[in-house]
């Protein structure tokens, strides 16, 4: 599955030096399946939590659960985004402010 894919990496990566890797997706079932599998190399360092980035009171809540498991957020990588397969001259501003 292609949308994933770059924060799959950067969760490994983040985790392979280290750190502990909050997953947040709106998608429970992906993030509950990486969390598994993540934590099977990373045991203790890695949670899902359940996040839509588009609800003010889902995100804030996210980033107090975040800091209630991890005691702290040193680093956020957002990755999350819509995908459109148009042409760049087909784009309107409509579309570039979603």
């Amino acid at each position: 599955m292609v949308r994933a894919v770059l924060g799959n990496a950067c969760a490994r990566e983040f985790l392979r030096q280290g750190a502990f890797v909050s997953i947040i997706d709106i998608d429970k079932n992906s993030g509950i399946r990486l969390e598994e599998e993540l934590l099977v190399e990373y045991p203790g360092r890695a949670r899902f939590f359940e996040c839509d980035l588009t609800n003010i009171d889902s995100t804030c809540s996210v980033v107090d659960s975040t800091s209630a498991v991890f005691g702290q957020i040193d680093c956020i990588i957002y990755n999350a985004a819509i995908f459109h397969a148009s042409s760049l001259k087909d784009w309107d501003k409509a579309l570039l402010s979603r």
